[in-house]
Order: structure tokens, then sequence, then C-alpha cells
């Protein structure tokens, strides 16, 4: 077997590309928005990019994706999270219509 070689990945790097494409996506829309966060994100999204960093960018309040109403005033929002389908069904509102289904309500 072949000796392992060390990885040349700079983490600050990797940082600044990371901070580059999210403040493109928030970037692309314009005047204040609401950002929704996978609550698993928030740890990682955290140690590259500050909440007034955001707030520069025009995010005015974070909220975390999660069943139930989502109470925003913004007229814009951004959803940032991991592509699973209970992220998608909750941020379609068909969560509740699933379970109804699988129940046969």
């Amino acid at each position: 077997m072949a000796p392992h070689k060390s990885s040349n990945l700079d983490p600050e790097s990797l940082k600044g590309t990371i901070l580059k494409h999210v403040l493109d996506v928030v970037d692309s829309v314009r005047g204040k928005k609401a950002l929704v966060l996978d609550p698993s994100l928030t740890g990682p999204l955290g140690l590259v990019i500050k909440f007034s960093v955001l707030r520069d960018h025009g995010i005015d309040k974070v909220y975390h994706l999660e069943q139930g109403p989502l109470t925003v005033t913004h007229d814009k929002v951004i959803y940032l999270c991991r592509p699973l389908q209970r992220n998608a069904e909750i941020i379609l509102g068909t969560q509740s219509l699933y379970v109804c289904f699988r129940n046969q309500c």
C-alpha cells in the first residue's frame, strides 16, 4: 500500500471560499432579508461567518428551519439547509400532508 500523502488543504483558504460563496448567495437578493438556517449548519457556518457580516449584507434576522409555521416578517427569505427530503418538506409545507397520508387521516 502506498504511503498516505499529507493534504495541502489550507483551512484559511477553504474558509475564504465558503465565505465568498455564502455572501454571493446572500448578495444575489437585494435589500433586507431573512435567513432560514438548517440547525445542523449553525455551528459550522458560525466558524466561517459572523452574524455582523451577514447583517452588513442585508440579513436582518436568522431563523432555524423547523416544523411548524414560520413567522417571517420579511418579503425576502433565503433558505440555507442540507439537501434532505425532510428539509424540503418543511420548506414546502408538505410534511403534515405526508404524515396525514401515511396515517390515512
